[in-house]
């Protein structure tokens, strides 16, 4: 299966859960791909896979602006919503 995560992080901290996420997942012998929103958001939407993961740290009680101006704007339906 391939796995996307998309993330957004400020200190660090979150990037490093979904690292880790992202070894524990392939050692189960999935596929995956870890993307930046600001950097790597482009991407994230054109690559192809079977599932979408993402990290964010909560800021308040909505994840961080790129991020959720990100997902709202950009992330298309999920095609068994």
């Amino acid at each position: 299966m391939q796995i996307n995560i998309i993330y957004f992080t400020s200190t660090g901290n979150t990037l490093w859960l979904a690292t880790q996420a992202k070894k524990i997942i392939e050692q189960e012998g999935h596929e995956v791909r870890l993307y930046e929103v600001i950097k790597d958001g482009e991407n994230f939407l054109k690559d192809e896979c079977d599932m979408y993961g993402v990290f964010a740290p909560v800021w308040g009680f909505l994840p961080p602006d790129p991020l959720w101006n990100f997902l709202k704007d950009k992330m298309p339906e999920g095609k068994n919503a």
